[in-house]
């Protein structure tokens, strides 16, 4: 297993809409979101959306029902950063 660790990597965390969205890359000129696909994760209120740029590549990660499915303490971070 290989376990990466990327100071880039930002999180936000809404805890009223329990949705957290993790930045994969910084976004600029030609990183933007261009396109949304819908991932269901097979736990009920918890879905994934993945944020594509023009050539498919991910941009960020939307998780919705993130208490579910996302550490604690990761969250609680989250909210304060």
């Amino acid at each position: 297993m290989v376990r990466m660790v990327s100071r880039s990597l930002e999180i936000q965390y809404d805890p009223e809409a329990d949705a957290a969205y993790i930045y994969v890359v910084g976004l600029g000129p030609g990183r933007t979101v261009a396109r949304t696909k819908f991932c269901d994760v097979g736990l009920q209120g918890s879905a994934v959306i993945l944020g594509l740029d023009a050539t498919d590549g991910i941009v960020g990660i939307e998780i919705l029902g993130a208490s579910k499915v996302l550490p604690s303490n990761l969250l609680v971070e989250s909210e304060q950063g």
